[in-house]
């Protein structure tokens, strides 16, 4: 490497973080710390509902076709905290809200407390016929007004993509050592009526531009409101994409060797949320793996994350700061040499900065989600990636023509997999 150049960018780099001068002292909760919820009980719910949604949109639920643009749900702490109000004391019921739907669910004489959010699991609790509460209009499921179908109509009622649950477990008096579980879920819209749309029938998202627009396609199938998000999925699957069919260079403006099998990252909103944690910890650590997350779906996925603190002086906005670091990071190309690019395919772990690109350039990395934190006029940014197991590989990708060891599908266009 031209140690001139390495000089230039290390020096920028340096002034670029010895400019903060203070950070927030932050331990991450997603809502706060008196809640009788824990953020492990918030993944699990907001998992509970993703997994529902998602395989109602691809036709799963007894009875019911398959959804077109379903949505994902997103955590509320003020619904939360009205859901932790509605069941203080364990009722066995609830009165509707008029001005919030929800989910209720009661579970008397249990031998032991929650340990989990698991009574908030709406798939698990839901009429044994699904179908029985909606009829089908053209392309559009509505509710049919049936009071028993109406909690599970609300919790797959598309366009609700805000969600705050509570759980309490009480003594019960009668049986010694038994609970009564009373949990409820508040969603932002009203009470779903009769005749009320659910969701469009049609194929779930496969990409992006199968949602709206400033909406991305998640992991899940399901479309997730965020400009941001979009724009982050955009950015890293246009740069994957030039590597891919062989248009990036490095610091010798030598072109790297197109690549046989490249991921098309999809989005998490699980990664995005994970991201937000380290972003709001502030506590300036270089990029590099994840050794401390809860992974919801593969205990064997391996995370990374990118990680850049960004002033006032590159970015006056969260969308400019998203921009400025992600094009830091693929910068980091510039660092390789041609011996350097070479070794870049037989070894397992990359230092910084080359790691920023390297681990956003790794063929296997299948999942991503970005977050910005702002703070006294500055943005702290993390990208989370995930691959598909924990063992190593060597190199950061397959060489080869474009899509040629894709498994399944390949947009050759964009020799992405």
């Amino acid at each position: 490497m031209d140690s001139a150049f390495q000089a230039t960018v290390m020096t920028a780099l340096m002034m670029l973080f010895c400019s903060v001068t203070a950070t927030p002292v932050t331990s991450f909760s997603r809502c706060p710390d008196n809640s009788g919820l824990q953020d492990g009980d918030r993944e699990d719910i907001l998992l509970y509902y993703s997994t529902l949604r998602q395989r109602l949109s691809e036709g799963k639920i007894s009875g019911l076709p398959k959804a077109k643009g379903m949505h994902s749900v997103e955590w509320d702490c003020k619904l939360e905290r009205q859901a932790e109000a509605a069941v203080k004391g364990c009722p066995s019921a609830v009165s509707a809200d008029q001005s919030h739907a929800h989910w209720f669910n009661f579970q008397p004489k249990q031998m032991s407390p929650p340990l989990t959010a698991y009574i908030l699991d709406a798939e698990k609790y839901m009429p044994s016929n699904p179908a029985g509460g909606f009829y089908q209009e053209n392309q559009t499921i509505r509710f049919n007004g049936k009071a028993e179908y109406r909690p599970f109509a609300n919790a797959i009622r598309s366009k609700a993509t805000r969600i705050g649950c509570s759980i309490d477990a009480c003594l019960n008096d009668d049986i010694v050592g038994s609970y009564n579980i009373s949990g409820i879920c508040f969603f932002e819209e009203k009470e779903i009526e009769k005749g009320d749309k659910v969701y469009k029938v049609g194929d779930p998202c496969v990409k992006n531009s199968d949602c709206d627009e400033n909406e991305v396609c998640t992991s899940y199938s399901l479309c997730y409101k965020s400009k941001l998000a979009r724009k982050a999925s955009h950015m890293h699957n246009e740069l994957r994409s030039d590597l891919a069919m062989g248009k990036v260079e490095n610091k010798n403006s030598k072109k790297f060797p197109k690549a046989s099998f490249m991921f098309r990252l999809t989005y998490s909103d699980f990664l995005e949320r994970t991201a937000y944690e380290q972003a709001e910890l502030w506590d300036n650590s270089e990029s590099g793996p994840l050794t401390s997350y809860r992974n919801q779906s593969d205990s064997n996925n391996y995370f990374w994350a990118n990680r850049a603190l960004v002033t006032q002086s590159y970015a006056t906005d969260k969308e400019e700061a998203l921009k400025w670091a992600i094009n830091h990071w693929w910068d980091a190309r510039k660092f390789v040499d041609d011996s350097d690019m070479d070794k870049l395919f037989i070894m397992d772990y990359f230092k910084n900065p080359v790691a920023t690109f390297a681990e956003m350039a790794r063929g296997n990395h299948y999942q991503m989600g970005c977050a910005v934190a702002e703070w006294n006029r500055k943005f702290n940014v993390v990208c989370a990636y995930a691959k598909r197991n924990r063992r190593p590989i060597k190199g950061f990708y397959d060489r080869g023509e474009p899509c040629a060891k894709c498994s399944a599908t390949c947009d050759r266009a964009k020799g992405l997999c």
